[in-house]
């Protein structure tokens, strides 16, 4: 019994290696996450199945969130100095969710077809209705005439009111399904996130290689993170207390768990100059002459140059490791 156990488990275990080595796909864990303020850099490593392509060239997949910049992306190979990426080559993944919007939008078209039709059939009623209505102005020779008129007057007056009621009916039900179908395309656009295969041609590769770790980097956008600032004076305590706390978020497709977590203005790259602009002078006034008070600093400004700007310098702070969960806002 525990020998046929033993096979089993390690059967079961094949069955995932094997599994595991068959898949193309890069299997990603967001290990550092660097949040500006509508943007972040995330920092994944993945451990990739090669498809060898022979004489030293392989070729690698992986797949970017849908909200991620594919040209921002970059890789740095962790392993072998001989393995080169020769080129990168990117397009738009179409999901079962895609398929499913296609579906939604082929069921609304019809609709709009179908209502088109009715309306058309309700203006034509609206017609005869019209027509016979106008036949009670008709005159006639006798009252066998005018009987007969009369009577094919109410026939068939009742006969398209009933008609154009039913139609009417069907159409405020037709109406009900494409505003519920229009509501479901509209969340579903604002969910939908299209994600980028990646592939990649390495050149340089062993024949016994089988796997590459990548580590790569990669700009995302709808996330980022804004200051709270509450200050808080008490009078009794005799001092004032500022208090400062970071809200982060981040609308990507999943969350991220444990991921090295920090906050930052700015790239270096992005440093900005400002503006020369005369700095605010604070002071309290000495008793005396207003006048002259205020024509001394008059003359203090006047004197003063502007000052000289120098770059802003970037903002950054380690938030140590942190769970971020995806379309939620969070508060640290």
């Amino acid at each position: 019994m525990r020998n046929f156990r033993r096979g089993g488990m390690l059967f079961i275990g094949m069955m995932i290696v094997l599994l595991f080595a068959g898949s193309q796909w890069a299997f990603a864990v967001p290990v550092e996450v660097i949040m500006y303020k509508d943007y972040a850099q995330v920092t994944e490593i993945s451990r990739m199945t090669i498809n060898n392509e022979g004489n030293g060239q392989g070729r690698v997949r992986l797949v970017l969130p849908g909200k991620a910049q594919p040209d921002s992306l970059k890789i740095t190979l962790n392993e072998d100095p001989e393995l080169k990426i020769s080129s990168i080559s990117k397009q738009i993944l179409t999901s079962k969710v895609d398929k499913s919007q296609d579906t939604r939008q082929k069921q609304l078209d019809d609709l709009k077809a179908q209502q088109k039709r009715i309306n058309a059939d309700i203006k034509g009623l609206e017609a005869q209705i019209s027509f016979w209505q106008s036949q009670t102005k008709a005159k006639t020779k006798t009252l066998n005439d005018a009987t007969n008129l009369s009577a094919a007057i109410s026939r068939n007056t009742k006969k398209a009111w009933q008609e154009k009621n039913t139609l009417e009916g069907q159409n405020e039900k037709l109406e009900k399904s494409i505003g519920i179908l229009q509501n479901e395309i509209r969340e579903a656009r604002g969910t939908i996130d299209k994600d980028w295969e990646v592939g990649l041609l390495l050149t340089g590769l062993k024949t016994a290689k089988k796997t590459v770790s990548l580590k790569y980097s990669y700009n995302m956008f709808d996330c980022g993170w804004k200051s709270i600032c509450r200050i808080d004076a008490t009078t009794s305590k005799g001092r004032v207390e500022y208090f400062q706390d970071v809200e982060i978020w981040q609308n990507g497709k999943y969350d991220w768990d444990g991921v090295q977590l920090s906050i930052a203005t700015q790239n270096e790259k992005e440093m900005i100059i400002r503006e020369n602009s005369p700095e605010w002078k604070i002071s309290v006034h000495k008793a005396g002459n207003l006048k002259n008070t205020k024509k001394k600093e008059t003359a203090d400004t006047a004197e003063m140059p502007l000052p000289v700007r120098n770059p802003t310098i970037p903002f950054s702070r380690s938030l140590g490791k942190r769970d971020v969960p995806s379309g939620k806002k969070m508060i640290i």
